[in-house]
């Protein structure tokens, strides 16, 4: 932020950041469209994220953004006041109460709690993998976006990562996750259902999700997040 401030620089970081990610150049629609390697939404969330959060008593340490060849990470001081797979759903707190509401008169965030929604939804809407939310020890928190990658090619743990905020996005929405969505968020044919089922297998025993309707069959199998409301509960 330079000696400017939040208010005065915040865009220009956005522009800035953005400039320096790599580009993809898309004819699709005839003439070519610049596309950047992450989404514009998701990094502006992700960076008032960090700005109005962070903990102004860990010394030596401000919002950092750092961008590597396959990845961007987004890192505050301080760790989450909540837990970071809740962040979508719960509703959201500051320990900068006075900045939250300074930053939010200036629009730069808001207070419904719906940042990391866009995050997740834009990170969809583009086909990359989830965001990876890591606590550093006692006093950094840090967000890890990657690169567009196949399904295939994910770590277990990505895909973990992608069918739980996937789950998220649907309940919220008052829907459920299933493999065929899972496919469809992933262009995948029918053909690669196995695949599927096996992953979100790895999210329930990982704990990040769980069955909807457990007598519901295989072929109707739904599922959501595992604070979620089975239908036993809702």
């Amino acid at each position: 932020m330079g000696q400017f401030g939040i208010a005065v620089s915040f865009d220009n970081v956005i522009k800035t950041t953005m400039s320096l990610l790599k580009y993809t150049e898309d004819y699709s629609e005839g003439t070519r469209k610049d596309i950047p390697a992450f989404p514009q939404i998701a990094i502006r969330e992700l960076i008032a994220n960090a700005l109005v959060h962070q903990d102004f008593s860990v010394l030596g340490s401000r919002p950092l953004v750092e961008i590597f060849d396959s990845k961007i990470e987004i890192s505050n001081p301080g760790i989450p006041l909540i837990n970071p797979y809740r962040f979508l759903d719960y509703k959201p707190k500051s320990r900068n109460d006075e900045l939250a509401d300074l930053l939010g008169k200036l629009n730069i965030v808001e207070s419904r709690g719906t940042g990391i929604d866009k995050v997740v939804n834009s990170l969809e809407e583009q086909d990359l993998p989830a965001m990876d939310i890591t606590v550093q020890g006692s006093d950094s928190t840090v967000v890890i976006l990657h690169e567009q990658q196949k399904f295939t090619d994910m770590s277990i743990t990505e895909k973990n990562h992608s069918i739980y905020w996937h789950a998220c996005l649907k309940y919220v929405a008052d829907e459920q996750m299933s493999n065929a969505t899972v496919r469809t968020r992933f262009h995948l044919a029918t053909r690669h259902s196995a695949a599927v089922s096996k992953a979100i297998g790895n999210a329930i025993e990982a704990g990040l999700i769980k069955p909807y309707d457990r007598n519901a069959g295989r072929k109707n199998m739904k599922y959501i997040p595992f604070w979620g409301s089975d239908i036993l509960n809702s």
